[in-house]
């Protein structure tokens, strides 16, 4: 099969999703405009939204101060194990010096 036909077959396959997408978001509106949901139903949801929202800011933050602790950490661990490498070069170079 060419990649012509096949192109334009998933493009229209592509085209009707949208169609249809947007077909059902006209019809949401439609039910809004005509007064199906109330003012304090459509006031509800959007406080919902908003504590959901809050909810996954929290979540963010308790990452975000869980990163930097991890961050931290590993950082104090490189500094340790570079002393301690330098420490242990001091005292090989220290005893070989000493043998000489």
């Amino acid at each position: 099969m060419p990649r012509e036909s096949w192109t334009d077959e998933r493009l229209d396959d592509l085209n009707a999703k949208a169609d249809a997408g947007f077909n059902r978001l006209d019809q949401r509106f439609d039910r809004l405009e005509a007064g199906a949901i109330s003012r304090a139903e459509f006031d509800r949801r959007f406080d919902e939204v908003n504590k959901r929202l809050d909810r996954a800011d929290e979540r963010v933050e308790q990452i975000d101060s869980r990163l930097y602790s991890m961050s931290r950490t590993m950082v104090i661990a490189a500094v340790t194990m570079s002393s301690s490498m330098i420490a242990g070069f001091g005292v090989l170079a220290a005893v070989l010096a000493a043998k000489l």
